[in-house]
């Protein structure tokens, strides 16, 4: 008897388990599908969360690009100002007669056209500021000797330098070195480099052109024993327009946009401008060219 209910009851144990067993798959299917629901609605959660995050990014990029815009509509408008009105002024002076002693003339006539002539350095520099940003690969690239183009540099400068008691060298490691890049624009570069370097140096002192081969190309670099910038400074040198401190109390020439060019123009050439100075000891600017393919 107690067999046969054993028996009974393990058959109505086997028939319960084959009964839940569908029960449970269907459990299991659906716990399975709601684990996936939810792993797609934290999924969606944080892909809407990504792009509100760059919505608000680029709403920050375009208020930042607008401001800068702004700033820079107001600089422009200053700095083509004050050359025209100056201009405008001498002209107006000579024209209407208040001036009779034709050397007088001539002498405001003359500073007339140097204002004008400032405007339009200014001018061309904004050109090809926005051309080298803008548009970089439109640069066009050849190759040509960068020795033999900062020896000319430095003889064209030589009484310029000497104006300023300050030396004059190239200082290359081998006669000849090709590079690949576009020859007017790193004239330009140089040239600037030099001519800040000479302008903002102590009498007796030194503007070094150095050459030296590298593994990929020609490192470049101008070198001065000049005044030298602080930390604060060298942060906002490539800002449009900026003078350092020295520059604006002595009122020396210059558009402000020169070394903002020469950055956009070395970074037109895939490579960086890197900036060494230390205050009263002088100021380094260097970068590499390519050499030809």
């Amino acid at each position: 008897m107690a067999d046969e209910f054993r028996d009974k009851l393990q058959e109505l144990h086997n028939s319960f388990v084959v009964c839940i067993e569908p029960l449970k798959q269907v459990d299991a299917e659906r716990h399975k599908c709601l684990l996936e629901k939810i792993d797609q609605y934290e999924k969606g959660t944080e892909s809407c969360y990504q792009n509100r995050l760059q919505c608000e990014i680029k709403n920050r990029e375009l208020q930042e690009i607008n401001r800068i815009r702004s700033q820079v509509v107001m600089e422009v408008s200053h700095e083509l100002k004050a050359p025209i009105s100056s201009a405008i002024s001498l002209i107006k002076v000579v024209s209407q007669g208040y001036v009779e002693d034709e050397e007088r003339q001539k002498d405001l006539l003359n500073r007339s056209i140097k204002r004008l002539d400032e405007l339009l350095s200014l001018v061309r520099d904004m050109l090809d500021l926005s051309r080298t940003t803008l548009y970089p690969e439109e640069l066009s690239k050849e190759e040509w000797d960068i020795v033999l183009l900062a020896q000319e540099i430095a003889e064209e400068n030589r009484h310029f330098a000497d104006d300023y008691v300050v030396s004059l060298s190239v200082d290359a490691q081998a006669y000849s070195m090709p590079v690949f890049a576009n020859r007017a624009m790193i004239r330009r570069v140089i040239e600037n480099l030099v001519s800040n370097g000479i302008k903002y140096n102590k009498p007796g002192g030194k503007v070094i052109i150095g050459l030296e081969k590298q593994d990929d190309g020609v490192l470049v670099s101008v070198y001065d024993t000049g005044q030298g910038m602080t930390e604060e400074e060298k942060e906002k040198l490539f800002e449009l327009f900026y003078r350092g401190s020295k520059s604006k109390r002595d009122s020396r020439e210059g558009t402000g946009l020169g070394l903002s060019l020469v950055k956009g123009i070395i970074e037109a050439h895939d490579t960086e401008l890197i900036v060494e100075s230390k205050p009263d000891e002088g100021s380094s600017f260097s970068f590499i060219l390519h050499s030809p393919q």
